[in-house]
């Protein structure tokens, strides 16, 4: 995969659906330049990913799906009516602003970027969205009658406040001082689902579940029958955690595509 699918968070995560353009902070920087290409697919020597430095913002064969979910902080899967090639390609971008707001682009916010990032896809794909809702597969995340299997998170200099680090990967949750509804969510890109939180727990927690991801099991020369092997990341929530994860329906919001368009080649 040319981008990590795990996702690490140190403190909060950051997912949730920036403002409309209407809300937009003015001193955001507006790109004076913006050049886009199409990725040669036969060039496997870049790995993908994006990089934000001095008036400059360069992404490197990425698909337009990550560029999406960096710039309205929805998750891939959330993303409905894609064309085929958006889902097919990887894009190189290269965007620089104005010598006059280097301050701007050196104390840029979370928000301002996916501002700017909202910019390039706007311009140069002629993205045309809406914000709605569709019942789609979900889990829910409840606790087993025999009680959770971590502990709650111990007072730091007698307080509760202080956050923790965060990590979520393929085949480790590993978290401290996180409450449940972050740890759903911190769950949720290693299942493709969203993922609610019904446990009813309202403290923070420290939790480390281990598991075997999905690709490596089915990759096992054994078919996955090696006792030593850690297990699947429903069975370990279950034998670790004292968790479950079970199949539901609900309304979730999506990131609705009304029309986009492949960038003239420059």
């Amino acid at each position: 995969m040319l981008l990590p699918t795990a996702l690490r968070y140190v403190g909060v995560l950051l997912l949730l659906l920036v403002p409309w353009p209407a809300a937009w902070s003015q001193s955001t920087p507006q790109f004076d330049a913006i050049v886009v290409r199409q990725h040669d697919p036969r060039d496997v020597s870049q790995d993908g990913g994006i990089h934000w430095s001095g008036l400059t913002f360069e992404a490197n064969n990425v698909p337009l799906t990550f560029l999406m979910t960096q710039a309205f902080g929805v998750k891939k899967w959330l993303i409905d009516g894609l064309p085929a090639w958006a889902e097919k390609n990887t894009w190189d971008v290269n965007a620089k602003v104005a010598a006059s707001d280097l301050k701007l682009m050196q104390n840029l916010t979370r928000e301002q970027r996916s501002q700017m990032l909202q910019t390039i896809l706007t311009e140069q794909f002629r993205l045309r969205y809406h914000f709605g809702e569709k019942l789609q597969p979900v889990y829910e995340l409840s606790v087993l009658p025999a009680g959770p299997k971590f502990k709650a998170s111990a007072n730091i200099d007698g307080t509760k406040r202080g956050f923790g680090g965060w990590t979520f990967i393929a085949g480790l949750a590993q978290c401290e001082r996180i409450t449940m509804a972050q740890f759903a969510n911190g769950l949720s890109p290693l299942v493709e689902r969203v993922v609610l939180d019904r446990t009813d727990l309202t403290g923070t927690y420290d939790i480390e579940v281990r598991w075997t991801p999905e690709k490596s099991a089915n990759a096992a020369n054994d078919n996955g029958l090696d006792a030593a092997a850690t297990p699947g990341i429903v069975t370990a929530l279950r034998e670790q955690a004292g968790l479950k994860l079970t199949s539901a329906k609900a309304m979730v919001p999506l990131l609705v595509i009304d029309g986009m368009e492949q960038p003239e080649q420059q």
